[in-house]
């Protein structure tokens, strides 16, 4: 090192236009392996290390960490310690953490961190349970950080909200039935489906039955006290269905939806 250092004093005394800071900065950008060989065939040639050859050896600065969504680059100007994390690590660690959490990231911390809202991978997955997913007892729990129409404002807030391929909401008592279908409709393309709580009700399974969703593999359901002619007809509209949960299933249930995944592949054993 003190060799190296050595020969960047002698380089940069030997050309009156460089400075001893361009010096430093031209040996630290350069790595171990090249200033090894720019030390060695300094001592082989019995001559200083010239600019020039430091200039020659120097990496590239980094390029800016940026993460393509179609044709736009988001990327974080300004955003102060968080520009020196790279884009897909910071946004690794935010998908792991509460939709509350991934929000005030993307609309509260800084202008500079804003353009999250356009990072398609941070937001494939939407929950609204401040639960583990895995917890008996979620259909219980009081969702009460978010309002049914604030549901609706954060699906329209989404630039890519068809794009998003796990929707879980816990609806809890309060929440407007027309509130929660018009946020399904805004996610056409969910292929795994948890609606549950102790607000879902008659309304809102109607209104779910009036709109087909093809995509819909998986589906975890509450229907409270709701017949089985209104569950079913919400099955229907999921001709591809694979899975269904749910703590309500009865015999009426099972046998329609024998039924029905009968007619969707035209008879034959479900």
């Amino acid at each position: 090192e003190r060799l190296v250092a050595s020969c960047g004093r002698k380089a940069a005394a030997s050309t009156s236009t460089a400075a001893p800071a361009d010096a430093e900065r031209l040996v630290a950008s350069c790595g171990r392996a090249a200033l090894e060989q720019l030390v060695l065939s300094s001592l082989r040639a019995g001559a200083p290390i010239s600019l020039k050859q430091l200039e020659g050896s120097a990496r590239p600065p980094p390029a800016r960490a940026a993460v393509r969504v179609g044709t736009a680059v988001a990327q974080f100007e300004d955003a102060g310690p968080f520009s020196l994390l790279p884009v897909d690590l910071l946004v690794k660690v935010l998908e792991n953490c509460y939709l509350p959490v991934k929000l005030t990231f993307a609309i509260e911390v800084c202008k500079g961190l804003r353009p999250l809202r356009f990072v398609a991978d941070l937001w494939s997955v939407v929950r609204t349970s401040l639960q583990d997913a895995q917890r008996l007892g979620h259909h219980y729990e009081t969702v009460d950080w978010i309002t049914s129409r604030n549901l609706v404002r954060f699906a329209q807030w989404l630039p890519d909200a068809d794009k998003v391929t796990e929707l879980s909401l816990l609806i809890s008592k309060g929440f407007a039935p027309d509130d929660v279908s018009a946020t399904l409709a805004l996610f056409p393309g969910v292929e795994r489906l948890s609606l549950t709580g102790q607000g879902m009700n008659k309304k809102i399974l109607t209104l779910m039955a009036k709109v087909q969703r093809p995509a819909l593999r998986i589906l975890d359901l509450d229907w409270g006290q709701v017949g089985a002619a209104t569950v079913l007809a919400v099955l229907k509209t999921a001709p591809s269905l694979e899975s269904l949960a749910s703590h309500k299933l009865s015999g009426d249930i099972l046998e329609g939806l024998a039924k029905l995944l009968r007619e969707a592949r035209q008879g034959g054993t479900p």
